[in-house]
């Protein structure tokens, strides 16, 4: 199984734990709640959504993963995906 693969895999078992947030606004607003541990970030994503993610991330020291084209794989990450 290729890595990617694996990854895409994980995501789909921590959602369905209810341990995966999607969307802008949610996860800005779990930031600042202080509930977030990660954010994984689709490469492709409007410039001004990446830099508010990039600045709130960084405020508190998240880590922020660039990865994926979100057209190409958010079918396979996730069913109920907001964007």
């Amino acid at each position: 199984m290729q890595d990617r693969q694996k990854v895409i895999n994980l995501l789909g078992l921590a959602q369905r734990a209810g341990k995966l947030i999607s969307g802008t606004e949610t996860i800005l607003d779990e930031l600042k709640r202080k509930r977030v541990k990660a954010v994984i970030m689709a490469n492709d994503i409007q410039d001004n959504t990446a830099e508010k993610v990039n600045l709130a991330t960084k405020k508190d020291n998240i880590p922020l993963i660039t990865a994926f084209l979100l057209q190409k794989y958010h079918m396979q990450l996730v069913r109920n995906v907001r964007f």
